[in-house]
């Protein structure tokens, strides 16, 4: 069976993570992390929650949209994953109060929804 991928840091542990759900997760997002857990895992799916907006650069449109492309469901929530589910409405689908808020609100700031992580998730 082809596992799901969750990106996911701050918002939501790895253990509460897979006290929800048979996952494998990774740290919060950032470039290129989408198209080398596809290569690596070739999921079933991905939830995006957590991912790095300053300190690193940011998980890019285009490799959802490939992973997208290539049959894998990409969900969003919480902080990152909730905002590209927005702006990437209606590819990738999106869950939850801040992805609600950014497609009514499409004018917030990328940072209304940041949270602070260091090095250790």
């Amino acid at each position: 069976m082809r596992p799901r991928l969750v990106f996911t840091g701050p918002t939501l542990s790895h253990p509460e993570a897979q006290q929800v759900a048979d996952v494998i997760c990774l740290p919060p997002a950032v470039q290129g992390s989408i198209v080398a857990a596809v290569q690596r895992y070739d999921p079933a799916a991905i939830v995006i929650i957590d991912g790095a907006f300053q300190a690193e650069p940011a998980v890019r449109h285009k490799e959802i949209l490939w992973a997208i492309s290539q049959a894998i469901p990409v969900i969003g929530a919480g902080s990152m994953g909730a905002l590209r589910a927005a702006e990437l409405y209606p590819y990738m689908h999106g869950v939850g109060l801040i992805y609600r808020w950014y497609r009514r609100f499409a004018f917030l700031p990328d940072d209304a929804v940041a949270v602070l992580y260091g090095p250790e998730g």
